[in-house]
C-alpha cells in the first residue's frame, strides 16, 4: 500500500520525470485508476505516451473515449503508444471508434482507419464504406482497407468503384481490397489495372487477380499477350511465382 500511495503521488508532482516515473510504477502495480486517466492529457509528451500505455490494462469506457481524442496528438510517440493500445483493448474499442469515424478529419481519422483495419469488425464496416468518398486520396485508400478486411458482397461493388480513382493510392488500394474480398466477378474490372502508369497499382490488381484463382490467372494469361509491355510483365512476374506464395505474403 505504501508503494502505491508514494507512486499516486509522484503522478501529481510538478516535475515530469517524477510522473513518469509514477505512471510506470502503477503500470507495473495494475493501479492507478483513480490518477493516471488525467495524465493522458500531461502536459509532457512522455508522460502522455507512458499513460496511454498504462490504459492497455484499462477497459473503462472513459479511458478508451480519451484514447481516441490522443488520436490527435501532434507527437507521433503518444500516437503510437495510443494505436498500441487500443489495438490490444480489441472489443472496448470498436463502438467508440465506429461512432468517431465520421467525425475525424486529418492525421486522426487516418490513424483511427489503421486500427480499424486492424480489428477488422463488422460494425465498423458502414461507417468506412462513407469514407470511401472522402476528398482525401489518402483517406479513401485507408477505408478501402478497412472494407476489404471486413468483407460483404455490397462492400465489394461499392471498393470496385475506386478501381478508377483519379489517385493511385486509392486504386492500388482498392485492387488489393478485392483481393481480400476474394471476389471474383471483378476480376474483369481488374484487369485493365494492369496498365495502369503507376507500379503500385499494377502490381496490386496482378496479386489480387491472381488471388481470385482460375477466373484471375485465366485473365493473367490472357495478359501475357497484351500489347502494353508493362502489363504483360506483371502478369508474367506473377505467374511465374511458386503456388505456395499466398496473396497475403505478397502484401
Amino acid at each position: 500500500a505504501g508503494l502505491i500511495s508514494r507512486a499516486e503521488r509522484w503522478c501529481t508532482s510538478r516535475r515530469w520525470w517524477r510522473r513518469l516515473r509514477g505512471v510506470r510504477l502503477l503500470g507495473l502495480l495494475g493501479r492507478g485508476d483513480d490518477v493516471v486517466p488525467r495524465l493522458l492529457h500531461d502536459a509532457n509528451p512522455d508522460v502522455r505516451a507512458e499513460a496511454a500505455a498504462w490504459a492497455a490494462g484499462s477497459r473503462s469506457p472513459a479511458v478508451v473515449e480519451r484514447l481516441l481524442e490522443l488520436l490527435e496528438d501532434p507527437e507521433t510517440l503518444c500516437r503510437f503508444a495510443v494505436k498500441d493500445s487500443l489495438l490490444r483493448l480489441g472489443e472496448p474499442v470498436v463502438d467508440p471508434l465506429a461512432r468517431r469515424l465520421p467525425i475525424l478529419e486529418g492525421v486522426a481519422l487516418r490513424e483511427a482507419l489503421t486500427i480499424a483495419a486492424a480489428l477488422a469488425e463488422p460494425r465498423l464496416r458502414d461507417p468506412a464504406l462513407a469514407l470511401l468518398g472522402h476528398r482525401d486520396p489518402a483517406v479513401r485508400a485507408l477505408a478501402s482497407d478497412v472494407v476489404g478486411r471486413i468483407g460483404g458482397v455490397a462492400a465489394a461493388e461499392r471498393v470496385a468503384e475506386l478501381l478508377s480513382d483519379p489517385d493511385p493510392a486509392p486504386r492500388a488500394a482498392a485492387a488489393r481490397a478485392l483481393g481480400h474480398l476474394g471476389h471474383w466477378r471483378t476480376a474483369a474490372q481488374l484487369t485493365p489495372l494492369l496498365r495502369d502508369p503507376a507500379w503500385d497499382v499494377r502490381r496490386a490488381a496482378g496479386v489480387a487477380l491472381r488471388g481470385l484463382g482460375a477466373p484471375g490467372t485465366l485473365l493473367l494469361r490472357r495478359a501475357l499477350a497484351d500489347a502494353d509491355p508493362f502489363a504483360a510483365d506483371m502478369a508474367r512476374q506473377l505467374l511465374e511465382l511458386p503456388p505456395a506464395v499466398t496473396s497475403e505474403e505478397l502484401g
